[in-house]
């Protein structure tokens, strides 16, 4: 059974607000599934003003998707495992493209298969990581149970998106 944590209606809103300071994140992407996620892991890493990344997750994904019907336009089959081994591998190239060698260190891979069920964890160095780091950011966490993701989730609102992209391609060196 998950725990849940009740909040305040003033919490409740409070974390709601837009955030106006620099973040610590955390940055899980499966940058071999689809090319956004590298974009985004870019934009991140080149946006220090804003967003302090303090660790890169590299997550499974799996080709064919379970269940899909058409697997023609998919491409080459890829388990999770192997999903997850190529979004590693894209991660290292983006920080080598970035000069962002300061991150190596703190890109961890994330599972290898996918979760049996809602309450069965997976271990993998990502969780791990996420677990560690949200116990040392939160007093409150070790009451979160296994789950402590579910409960850093903010919402963004009144994202300006062309601002974003004309600041990404601003920043983005010449490949």
């Amino acid at each position: 059974m998950t725990s849940r944590i009740t909040l305040s209606e003033v919490t409740r809103v409070q974390r709601l607000e837009p955030v106006t300071c620099r973040v610590r994140v955390v940055v899980d992407t499966d940058a071999a599934n689809e090319i956004d996620d590298h974009f985004a892991l870019a934009y991140a890493i080149l946006s220090p003003e804003r967003l302090a990344v303090e660790a890169v997750y590299a997550a499974p994904f799996q080709r064919p998707a379970p269940g899909a019907q058409d697997t023609d336009s998919l491409g080459s089959s890829v388990s999770p495992r192997e999903g997850m081994a190529q979004s590693h591998a894209d991660i290292m190239r983006v920080l080598e493209a970035l000069d962002a060698q300061d991150l190596v260190g703190n890109v961890h891979l994330g599972a290898e298969e996918w979760l049996p069920d809602a309450e069965t964890p997976i271990p993998n160095p990502a969780a791990d990581d996420l677990i560690a780091r949200t116990r040392q950011w939160h007093p409150d966490a070790d009451s979160w149970g296994n789950q402590p993701s579910r409960h850093l989730i903010r919402e963004i609102r009144d994202v300006n998106a062309d601002a974003i992209l004309n600041d990404f391609f601003a920043k983005l060196p010449t490949i």
